[in-house]
């Protein structure tokens, strides 16, 4: 039987940093594609929450209605943003309990994952790259207006946000469009060895295979 995802809230304690910026990420769900698949947590991204015995949180995958999740910030943004249309504000099911899947570009990570988060009221964000290169998705870094208005966004930021390969989120979204009712299911963790499904052969393959990883890389 598919793994199904909590349909209780998750839990409400302070959320903290990952231990790893690496990501384990585990497709729970459809057989098809399930496997563990390597990502990289934001510098701003919160560690997943876990059930209460300890094991990672199954969250489903969405996606909102504005592909890239930037709901009205065009690619100069400015502090004063058009109006989200009313599709990009539409409610997604079960939000809350789900992992929104958005694609590069256009604007900030640390947008994406708020507007997510704050607006769309999503459980966490995973952002889809151009190419199969990973990177860790950074945040603003200057004191102009923008980049200050930027860091009172990073700063409410609570929930799970991962980078992941272009094949592996377009596998998901194909899927879920075929199957708008039984949406991939997946699972975060920080790299850890002990994990106990971890394999070490496979994390050497993934490792291996990422190529450069773009550290503190702010727009999308």
């Amino acid at each position: 039987a598919a793994a199904s995802a909590s349909s209780a809230p998750f839990s409400s304690s302070s959320p903290s940093k990952p231990s790893s910026p690496a990501a384990m990420v585990k497709v729970e769900a459809p057989p098809s594609l399930q496997g563990l698949y390597l990502g990289y947590f934001g510098d701003f991204s919160m560690s997943p929450p876990l059930e209460k015995d300890g094991s990672p949180k199954i969250y489903k995958t969405a996606s909102p209605h504005s592909e890239n999740g930037c709901l009205g910030l065009g690619e100069n943004a400015s502090l004063t943003p058009s109006t989200p249309s009313a599709e990009e504000l539409a409610t997604v099911p079960d939000a809350e309990t789900s992992l929104a899947l958005v694609r590069r570009g256009t604007c900030s990570f640390v947008d994406k994952a708020y507007n997510m988060q704050e607006t769309l009221h999503f459980g966490g964000v995973m952002v889809i790259g151009s190419e199969e290169d990973l990177m860790v998705m950074g945040g603003p870094q200057g004191d102009d207006p923008l980049s200050v208005a930027e860091k009172k966004r990073q700063a409410s930021l609570r929930t799970p946000a991962v980078y992941i390969q272009k094949a592996l989120g377009d596998k998901i979204l194909e899927w879920n469009a075929a199957h708008p009712t039984d949406p991939v299911r997946v699972s975060l963790q920080p790299y850890n060895p002990s994990n106990s499904f971890w394999d070490l052969s496979l994390g050497i393959e993934l490792f291996g295979a990422t190529g450069l990883v773009a550290l503190g890389a702010f727009f999308a």
